[in-house]
């Protein structure tokens, strides 16, 4: 005889408290956070992204040459250009690595919990302007997929999700989520791509990507990643996405400087493959400012009028 279902117990309703009050703390760091940013700025810094076509009428000579539509002009014998409005609501979607490698971290958070502050800057920012935003979670497969949606009730949820969705997988697969994103959302959006891109052959995806959408990509990095820490002796060190375990003497100068040298070029050299992608590069450290560097990027988006590939 089947036992009567009673509901979850009392530790699991404490769990799921716990889970909603760390939530609705970072939504409160975030609304803070938010107060240097204001929802104009959010917006400026993606003008000009979402363009919907109008209609087509007579050439003026105050219209700009590369809106006309020669063949229209070509039918009608008379110049014509086509004209578009700017779309009222954007769609932002947030690409969010939860590959072993960002459940790391020496700094004042683990990779993960940055890129969940910053989900939750952009969720609530994308909110205040009554855009939608959703969620792609991915590891070495897409893992979680929230389609975009407006409401406070989805953007916790969403928060809620980069923080505790476990990964089946350690390893990254960055263009296999780039291409569920542009074979599943047609219509031109703001793609926000969280990871240290610890991962192999995603350039062509992403160049696909920048050619349908507006894509930032945010780089997570630790203090680990920059430098070996000192006065530890013998550290041990293990790969989260391959499992490799290597032992390193931090005393020895030669080892850090071997380290310091080979993480140095990693980072300059990834920005540059980004922006070569056509992407707006920022880097975001798990001990350091998260809003600064998120105010820089939309400021200077906002005084070049947009999106890259608008220019």
């Amino acid at each position: 005889m089947p036992m009567p279902d009673h509901g979850p117990n009392q530790a699991e309703t404490a769990a799921v408290a716990e889970v909603m009050a760390r939530v609705r703390r970072i939504e409160l760091s975030a609304r803070r956070l938010m107060q240097t940013l204001s929802a104009g700025e959010y917006r400026s810094a993606f003008r000009g992204r979402g363009l919907e076509f109008a209609e087509v009428r007579g050439y003026d000579e105050s219209d700009d040459h590369r809106t006309i539509d020669w063949n229209v002009t070509a039918r009608t014998g008379e110049l014509h250009v086509r004209r578009y409005e700017e779309e009222r609501e954007l769609s932002t979607i947030l690409l969010v690595d939860i590959s072993g490698s960002q459940a790391a971290g020496t700094g004042q958070l683990l990779k993960r919990d940055l890129a969940a502050n910053v989900c939750a800057l952009i969720a609530f920012a994308a909110l205040g302007s009554n855009d939608r935003v959703g969620a792609v979670l991915f590891s070495n497969v897409v893992e979680h997929f929230m389609a975009p949606r407006k409401g406070r009730n989805h953007a916790l949820h969403l928060v809620r999700d980069v923080l505790f969705v476990q990964p089946t997988a350690a390893g990254t697969d960055l263009a296999a989520a780039l291409r569920l994103v542009t074979r599943a959302v047609r219509k031109r959006s703001v793609l926000f791509v969280l990871s240290d891109f610890l991962a192999p052959d995603y350039e062509r995806e992403l160049r696909v990507a920048t050619a349908r959408h507006d894509v930032i990509c945010a780089v997570t990095v630790d203090p680990l990643e920059r430098t070996l820490p000192e006065g530890v002796g013998l550290l041990g060190v293990r790969d989260p996405e391959t499992g490799e375990e290597r032992l390193l003497d931090t005393d020895d100068p030669r080892v850090r400087a071997a380290y310091a040298e080979a993480r140095a070029g990693r980072l300059p050299g990834l920005l540059r493959q980004l922006s070569a992608c056509g992407a707006d590069p920022v880097v975001l450290h798990t001990d350091g400012d998260v809003m600064a560097p998120l105010a820089r990027l939309f400021r200077l988006r906002a005084s070049r009028g947009g999106r890259r590939w608008a220019r």
